[in-house]
Parts: C-alpha cells; sequence; structure tokens
C-alpha cells in the first residue's frame, strides 16, 4: 500500500491515506500522478509470504492482560472477535504478521492496536511489524486513514487478496 500526504506531522482535520498499490488509479483524479508514480514503485516490491505455523493459540483478553507471550510460528486468534481490531496475528522470521480481513473499500485501523500489542511479552521492535489487510478479489480499491494514534503512523501497511 502507499501513502499519499507524507508522514502526519500533526492531527490534522484531513490526514493523510494509504491506498491500494495494485489498483489502477482514474487519470485526471486528484493525486493521480503521485499515486501512479507510487503504485508502480509499490508494486514491483510485491512479497509472497509462506508461513506454516507450528499450531494455533486461542487468547482471551484475561491472557493479555497477564502479558501473554509469544513464540514464534504460533498462529493467535483472538477468543473475541472484535476484540482488538485486528482479527490475528503471527511472529515469523522475526516479523510480526498482523491480519485484517476486510471486504470494505475504506478500512480504519484502531487506535486500541497499540496499547494492546504493547501488553505482549516476545515482540520484535515496531518496525518490524507489518499489518496486512487480507481482502477479497472482488474489492478493487482500499484506503485506510492513518491512524490518531501517533504510535502506529509509521506502521508498514500491506495488502493481501483472498486466493
Amino acid at each position: 500500500m502507499v501513502r499519499i500526504g507524507g508522514q502526519p506531522q500533526t492531527k490534522a482535520t484531513k490526514n493523510p491515506r494509504w491506498y491500494s498499490s495494485h489498483t489502477e488509479f482514474i487519470k485526471g483524479s486528484n493525486d493521480s500522478a503521485t499515486l501512479l508514480a507510487l503504485r508502480v514503485g509499490a508494486s514491483a516490491g510485491r512479497v509472497s509470504l509462506g508461513v506454516n505455523p507450528s499450531r494455533v493459540v486461542d487468547y482471551s483478553p484475561d491472557e493479555v492482560a497477564d502479558r501473554l507471550q509469544i513464540e514464534a510460528d504460533v498462529y493467535y486468534i483472538p477468543v473475541k472477535a472484535s476484540q482488538v481490531g485486528i482479527d490475528s496475528f503471527i511472529l515469523h522470521n522475526n516479523n510480526l504478521y498482523l491480519l485484517q480481513m476486510t471486504a470494505s473499500d475504506t478500512h480504519s485501523i484502531k487506535d486500541k492496536l497499540s496499547p494492546f500489542l504493547l501488553s505482549l511479552k516476545g515482540l520484535p521492535p515496531r518496525r518490524d511489524w507489518c499489518f496486512i489487510f487480507v481482502k477479497p478479489p472482488r474489492l478493487h480499491i482500499l484506503a485506510c486513514p492513518v491512524p490518531d494514534c501517533t504510535e502506529l503512523w509509521d506502521l508498514a501497511l500491506y495488502l493481501a487478496e483472498e486466493s
């Protein structure tokens, strides 16, 4: 995904947004040249993620309150589907992959995500966190406002398509 408007400096009325980079943008629209240039660069950097979890752990809010110790290659799923704004996560090759399924063309990142993640033990530095939106093939464009929470402003955003 690519971000238009650069790194936010202050909370503004209109925050910059991330956009899906695989999408063809309409010529003549606002920022179309910028979007096109960013899209081409991002698309050239496509990567594939293949993970074979050793096991699946369903965790509860009580475990998180007790500072859940995260293990590599274990797939974590919250017991409550609406717990923190992510559907699941996994630590693989010292990268934390946060997965969020979406069928909407606009999806935000919840501010509660930062305190939740900071309550976990065994995570890599924040520069190694990857937030991945997983979308169905029929969804062509995805936009994500930069969150209000400044700790999440530099979060690396990616987009994956269900196969």
